[in-house]
């Protein structure tokens, strides 16, 4: 129940502004996708559409619970009876809305939004007892009375054009929704800080590394220096150079072998072999 009504009054909020804005903007949507003067019979069946926008959203949040609680079979029986009820319908009907109205995809549009009234019925009596409460027909009724408290004012200043509607439209319907307690002001905290969090606190940190500036490379010195040279890098030829010396004098003096001692002899003596056999050296 809890996250059917806080799922509800979030998408409630979405179907007011879309009702409203495609009540209001049919024929300046139409004009801008297809020309001016082409399709005019497009804008009618968009305004009869706005009508069920709220009602279908109801069906999407029944159906997201009857998901939740294992209700798949249920849902897709429904689905099924609305589907062969709107083929029957629109079968007998376009053809009559045509020849009477010149438009028989307004019928189409009517069948199918009827038809969800008992779709939403059904869903609502296949959930578990309780887990639709009275704050979902309530945020229901809130979205209606401000989409429609939106919609007629602005109405009257269709003449105004697009320029003017667009803002008009924004002040008045967050006013409505405010006034309706459609939105709350949690609401508005809790997307405020959504927006700090993640449009403006990425841009500052990125803003922040452009402007921080690049740390000088350090060369390293070599652990030689030449008499009245400056000091050459580790990995300069000269560091190399001057090193590779001493590196074979300690390879000699590791290779030569170390100086024989006899037992019982001071250290100095050492045998020497000659021409007239082995003598003793004292060094």
């Amino acid at each position: 129940r809890r996250m059917i009504d806080t799922t509800g009054r979030v998408m409630f909020i979405a179907a007011a502004f879309t009702s409203s804005a495609l009540y209001l903007f049919a024929d300046h949507m139409v004009a801008i996708i297809y020309g001016h003067g082409r399709f005019v019979e497009t804008v009618s069946i968009l305004r009869v559409s706005a009508i069920f926008v709220p009602l279908l959203f109801l069906v999407l949040v029944l159906a997201s619970a009857m998901n939740a609680v294992g209700r798949n079979k249920a849902l897709a029986v429904v689905s099924i009876v609305r589907i062969v009820v709107c083929v029957i319908f629109n079968w007998l009907l376009i053809g009559y809305w045509q020849q009477r109205y010149g438009n028989g995809a307004i019928a189409l549009v009517i069948i199918a939004g009827l038809t969800e009234i008992p779709a939403t019925m059904a869903c609502w009596a296949l959930l578990p007892r309780g887990a639709v409460g009275s704050a979902v027909l309530l945020s229901l009724l809130r979205a209606s009375v401000a989409s429609l408290c939106t919609v007629v004012p602005l109405s009257m200043l269709q003449p105004l054009g697009l320029l003017y509607l667009i803002p008009l439209f924004a002040l008045l319907f967050a006013v409505m929704a405010m006034v309706t307690r459609l939105v709350l002001p949690s609401d508005l905290r809790l997307a405020m800080e959504m927006v700090r969090n993640k449009v403006l606190a990425p841009a500052a940190k990125r803003s922040a590394r452009a402007c921080r500036a690049p740390r000088p490379r350090r060369r390293r010195l070599g652990r030689r220096r030449r008499a009245g040279g400056p000091a050459r890098s580790a990995r300069s030829p000269g560091a190399r150079r001057s090193r590779r010396p001493r590196a074979r004098s300690r390879r000699r003096r590791a290779r030569s072998p170390p100086p024989l001692l006899a037992a019982g002899r001071p250290a100095g003596r050492a045998l020497s072999a000659g021409p007239g056999g082995p003598r003793l050296v004292t060094g």
